[in-house]
């Protein structure tokens, strides 16, 4: 994410054009994409994992964002690198929307 991208993610969003920001990878960068009117925020849990952080503490935060503001932004957790990040995803976040995978198949 950077500045250019949310400004981007603003201009499409008042076209009318449904934005999903991707490489998101802390709660303030997902904070700033729902303000800029993102439709979809996909944090990357995946590359969280590789620098040792707790892959769905950033999506459950973000969750707890929009709620707390009433924020319409929609999280497809990405970069879920085995089934285990499937499961966790579904039965730690409640409310996710779509979490992708991307070499595993079921």
């Amino acid at each position: 994410m950077t500045r250019d991208g949310i400004r981007a993610t603003a201009a499409l969003a008042k076209e009318g054009l449904r934005v999903n920001v991707t490489l998101c990878v802390s709660p303030g960068q997902a904070l700033l994409a729902a303000k800029a009117g993102a439709y979809i925020v996909s944090p990357f849990v995946g590359r969280l994992d590789d620098i040792g952080l707790l892959r769905m503490d950033l999506v459950r935060d973000i969750l707890a964002i929009y709620r707390n503001y009433g924020f319409k932004t929609q999280v497809l957790a990405a970069s879920l690198r085995s089934p285990l990040y499937v499961v966790e995803a579904a039965t730690r976040c409640s409310t996710i929307h779509s979490p992708t995978r991307g070499w595993i198949s079921f």
